[in-house]
């Protein structure tokens, strides 16, 4: 059963209180499946391996979840990840690029909402309600078949994806992984794969977004930050390929790799599914973008009702 409202609202009010008792960014993990075992398995990971964990973030607004999140999450360990070196050279050359990349073994995966986001002013869902709705995007996970992996949902109020990777960092540091009890355990405890649309990758090697670029951006690599992009409906392949070859510093490609979506959900997004939701009847584009205990969940809070 999905968390009450009220609940919600009660540890958020706590959330904000302590944010604004100081000058950090801080991490409060929700919900958790697994009774709770998020941390403890990636703990028994780094514990028997000796080497890092690996962990898929989707960072979003969420407003509203919809199938496009659920396949990041989904086919993060299903599909190969291609890195970008290739993925370049398969654009200036006829190598054939198809095969030697595999599916990321994931030890925790991380449904990410940010209450101080830098781009979006909070509109529509309440952050309330896209926490309940981010939990309930985590049971789906479960129930489809993804039991074997840990799942969170999470708030933060780093509003960069550099500040984000370093929040997230210092929050597993704080945990007493392996380091303690394994001889010459890893020095990065995690991984961060952070999964993001083409829209996202721009923004985050957009310079305005820094004092200084590339060294304002360096920490998100150096904090174990990863980037796993998908190619989205609405940007020429040209376009793409101009921006991932000029765009993007040489020191950080070997950290990014590409996944393909299915090409129905590319073109998914959440100014769309916000439109659909709040049209009378409901569209059958709006049943297959958002999936129906969601929808559901929109429907008993009158998200998106037009006036």
């Amino acid at each position: 059963m999905t968390s009450s409202i009220s609940s919600l609202e009660a540890a958020v009010s706590r959330f904000a209180q302590n944010c604004n008792a100081t000058s950090s960014f801080l991490l409060k993990l929700f919900w958790e499946n697994n009774d709770g075992r998020f941390l403890a398995s990636i703990n028994d990971h780094i514990s028997n391996s000796g080497t890092a964990a690996n962990i898929a973030v989707l960072d979003s607004s969420f407003n509203p979840p919809h199938a496009c999140h659920k396949a990041y999450l989904e086919l993060i360990t299903r599909r190969p990840l291609v890195p970008l070196s290739r993925v370049l050279d398969h654009q200036t050359s006829e190598t054939d690029n198809s095969g030697g990349d595999s599916p990321l073994r994931v030890d925790g995966k991380l449904i990410l909402l940010s209450s101080a986001n830098c781009d979006k002013k909070p509109s529509g869902a309440s952050l309330v309600q896209r926490l309940g709705m981010m939990e309930i995007l985590g049971k789906e996970l479960v129930v489809d078949g993804d039991g074997s992996s840990s799942v969170a949902t999470g708030l933060c109020n780093a509003p960069r994806f550099v500040d984000k990777a370093i929040v997230l960092y210092r929050f597993f540091s704080r945990i007493p992984f392996a380091e303690d009890r394994v001889p010459n355990g890893p020095t990065t405890k995690v991984v961060l794969y952070f999964m993001m649309g083409w829209d996202t990758l721009i923004r985050l090697f957009d310079p305005k977004y820094y004092d200084a670029f590339p060294e304002d951006l360096e920490p998100f690599f150096s904090y174990g930050g990863r980037i796993v992009y998908a190619r989205r409906g609405g940007f020429d392949d040209s376009d793409v390929s101009d921006f991932l070859a000029k765009r993007i510093p040489m020191e950080f490609q070997k950290y990014i790799f590409e996944i393909e979506l299915p090409r129905e959900l590319a073109a998914i997004s959440s100014t769309r599914a916000r439109e659909e939701a709040g049209v009378l009847g409901r569209s059958k584009e709006y049943e297959a973008m958002v999936p129906k205990s969601i929808r559901d969940f929109i429907s008993s809070q009158q998200i998106y009702k037009k006036v």
